[in-house]
């Protein structure tokens, strides 16, 4: 049943994402503003202005509750702390807009999915440390294992890779083999 309703105005939610404490919620817009709600209240903490201009197409929180990721339009990945708004860093080198982040489960990385790759970022230094490149077109959507260093990725191609990253990601990670091909619906094994 529904618990309550929070109204965004004008605002288009883009992407949102909740703390790991359930408490925020973080709303990003197409004017380039992350929205900081309190859930319990129901009313907004804060606006945290990160990419004027610049349309949020991926927001997520670090493990930890203490910083968010976002991405869209602009090419650029940032990181800012959620309570005091501050950009922490950027990482610019996607060929395309971002469409999707996610951390590993022990926020030692944060993934995002831009042109036909997935990137692989330090979040302290905002430095890339790694390429997951396989698919043909643009990647829109990651999932990470909890628990794992397992991650999937889906682009525009119709199909889901699978990628099992090191302890200390190279710069490179070939694909592993396809898991669901969305032309035929068949699956295939990945070793």
């Amino acid at each position: 049943s529904e618990t309550g309703v929070i109204e965004l105005g004008p605002r288009l939610a883009r992407a949102m994402d909740v703390t790991p404490d359930g408490q925020r919620l973080l709303v990003a817009d197409h004017e380039g503003t992350v929205h900081v709600w309190n859930l319990a209240e129901e009313r907004l903490e804060r606006e945290i202005v990160v990419a004027e201009g610049d349309a949020i197409e991926a927001l997520a929180i670090s493990p930890d509750g203490r910083t968010v990721a976002f991405g869209g339009w602009g090419r650029a990945v940032r990181i800012a702390e959620i309570e005091s708004g501050r950009v922490l860093g950027t990482g610019r080198d996607h060929a395309g807009a971002i469409f999707d982040l996610a951390w590993l489960p022990d926020g030692s990385r944060l993934l995002s999915a831009g042109g036909s790759t997935v990137r692989i970022w330090e979040p302290e230094l905002m430095e890339m440390v790694g390429v997951l490149d396989g698919h043909e077109q643009q990647v829109m959507r990651l999932a990470v294992a909890p628990q794992s260093n397992v991650v999937l990725s889906g682009g525009d191609e119709g199909r889901l890779r699978q990628w099992r990253l090191p302890a200390v990601p190279p710069r490179h990670v070939p694909a592993t083999p396809l898991l669901v091909d969305r032309d035929d619906a068949t699956t295939s094994g990945a070793g």
